[in-house]
């Protein structure tokens, strides 16, 4: 078990519904803040039909962004997650 296994956002017992998903882009998924969006954290606001993450069947609205290819989202803002996934 990796010591990174806590809850995205730091709330409810999302660490023993950990998944690990691959997507490429684009990926269909619209986050949201969790909270301020100057606070860390986002979770999956929508998933437009006939994205790769709607289609994926994985994935679902609500469900917080922990990493992605191991950059830890859950300590970065709403804004530099967005930064990290349009570079």
């Amino acid at each position: 078990s990796s010591p990174e296994n806590e809850p995205a956002g730091g709330g409810d017992n999302a660490s023993s519904n950990l998944i690990n998903v691959t997507l490429s882009k684009p990926m269909g998924i619209i986050f949201e803040p969790i909270g301020d969006p100057q606070e860390c954290g986002v979770r999956i606001l929508d998933l437009p039909r006939g994205g790769k993450a709607y289609l994926s069947q994985e994935l679902k609205v609500g469900d917080e962004l922990f990493s992605i290819n191991d950059t830890k989202m859950s300590s970065m803002t709403y804004y530099e997650v967005v930064n990290f996934i349009s570079a």
